[in-house]
């Protein structure tokens, strides 16, 4: 489930790109479409019946050029066995063909300008490229034809092969190339490979091993990570660019660590000085580290980065550390140390259900947003007072927490006010006299302390949450 809250997140996205994306389209029968800039249109999605989908050459007087990347989101399509692309259509946007799993056949005109299709695979002939895999083969081993240079956008998604077998030829595999391969055991690259995407090798759960060639000179983030029982990486000792120290794949020369294999049953991992950034998922979901050495030259962590990390019992940021994407560290649940980064100004989505017992905020943070929840061992949090806007879901559902003070230099708060119940049954927020934390505590019938001693508390009246102020 974990593995794939990604996935849920970008079908999410696509989704709601298409809702938007409706309102501008043209309806025309069982298609609807939008008209491109040379005059050709552009189908976006199909509503009809047919399981035998024949693609017309033309909708209303436009000739159809292309398919949309979310074409395939419509429901029909998921019980689309067969495809007829006219010679008109020559552009297959990247996902187009995502979710078509009962997918077997695609009928293409020998005479077409661009594409080919043999023996279940998708060929773009100008491109010297493979557009599209189909889900529906069976085949466990697939060996690239020699000459493809390219295997495009997310051509292999979800396939069921075991072993992929890719040749010198191949010089590039664009982003998410083999995205969700859950049965692949076997990803050989060749000399001759340069570059590979970003989460090409993306949950890829049955991978344990892999192997990069002295060619690659590029290796996009969440590589080799999401993959459940990969144990180690190795790369060929001639590559000028990568190295693996201490099990993780890192590229000297941007500075980059990229994986640490999910089954490497290591204990400790030190970072070597030169890293500048951890990538995106690099550590998540290890269940055998237990520390992390990082180096004085960090400056960046990648989203997710050691998100689920269940033994990681302490995180030391240097203070080199200046950006954090979100869930660095969320669900480390046995951590119990916590040094944040004083090089941070903004905490977003961050360091929530930890076992710590303290929260030690730097001065030099001005933004908390949807940070520190589920800290159930912490009792009082002590917000500094550099901080000038607390966002929402702040401090939520600490069940322990009784205590949050926050400064007069506060002068946004959004909405928090529900998630004071979630705390301890005697949460009070501590605020100085005046402050904008104090009027909205009134406005918003929580109980308050100002913090020199006067007690206040909200007033009562017909609100439904006034047994906040209860005492």
């Amino acid at each position: 489930m974990k593995k794939n809250l990604l996935y849920f997140f970008l079908c999410l996205i696509l989704m709601l790109v298409l809702c938007i994306s409706a309102s501008a389209d043209t309806t025309s029968g069982d298609y609807k479409y939008r008209e491109l800039d040379d005059g050709t249109i552009m189908i976006t999605e199909y509503n009809g019946t047919d399981t035998d989908l024949v693609l017309p050459e033309t909708l209303d007087g436009f000739t159809v050029s292309t398919i949309a990347y979310y074409f395939s989101l419509s429901d029909p399509m998921k019980e689309l066995t067969s495809l007829t692309i006219p010679d008109t259509l020559t552009i297959i946007e990247p996902d187009a063909l995502h979710f078509t799993p009962k997918l077997t056949e695609i009928h293409i005109s020998k005479d077409h300008p661009t594409l080919a299709f043999i023996d279940g695979v998708l060929y773009n002939k100008e491109h010297k490229s493979i557009l599209r895999y189909l889900q529906a083969n069976t085949a466990e081993t697939f060996d690239i034809p020699d000459g493809i240079k390219l295997v495009e956008e997310g051509a292999f998604f979800r396939s069921k092969l075991v072993t992929v077998n890719i040749p010198g030829s191949v010089e590039q595999i664009d982003r998410e190339g083999f995205n969700q391969c859950d049965q692949l055991k076997e990803f050989n690259m060749s000399e001759g490979l340069k570059t590979i995407g970003r989460a090409v090798i993306f949950n890829c759960s049955s991978l344990e091993e892999i192997t990069f060639p002295s060619t690659v000179s590029d290796v996009g983030e969440n590589n080799c990570t999401a993959c459940d029982n990969l144990k180690e990486i190795r790369v060929d000792p001639a590559n000028p660019v990568f190295e693996v120290i201490d099990g993780a794949l890192i590229n000297k020369r941007d500075g980059l660590l990229i994986a640490y294999p999910r089954q490497r049953e290591a204990e400790v991992c030190t970072i070597p000085e030169g890293v500048k950034r951890i990538g995106d998922n690099a550590f998540h979901l290890n269940k055998f580290i237990k520390e992390v050495h990082f180096p004085d030259t960090l400056v960046s962590l990648g989203g997710h980065a050691f998100a689920y990390c269940d033994n990681l019992t302490e995180i030391i940021m240097p203070d080199s550390v200046t950006e954090m994407e979100n869930n660095v560290f969320d669900f480390c649940r046995n951590v119990h140390t916590l040094h944040i980064s004083s090089g941070l100004t903004s905490i977003k989505d961050n360091f929530s259900t930890l076992g710590i017992t303290e929260v030690n905020i730097p001065d030099t943070v001005t933004e908390i947003n949807g940070s520190f929840s589920n800290l159930n061992n912490v009792t009082s949090i002590i917000v500094p007072s550099g901080v000038t806007k607390i966002g929402s879901n702040s401090f939520y559902y600490c069940k322990n927490l009784s205590s949050l003070t926050i400064p007069a230099s506060v002068t946004e708060i959004g909405n928090i006010k529900y998630i004071f119940q979630n705390n301890a049954e005697d949460f009070t927020v501590k605020v100085e006299a005046g402050s904008y934390a104090e009027q909205y505590c009134k406005d918003n019938q929580v109980k308050y302390e100002v913090i020199d001693g006067e007690s206040a508390a909200a007033p009562e009246d017909d609100d439904p949450f006034s047994w906040l102020n209860n005492d």
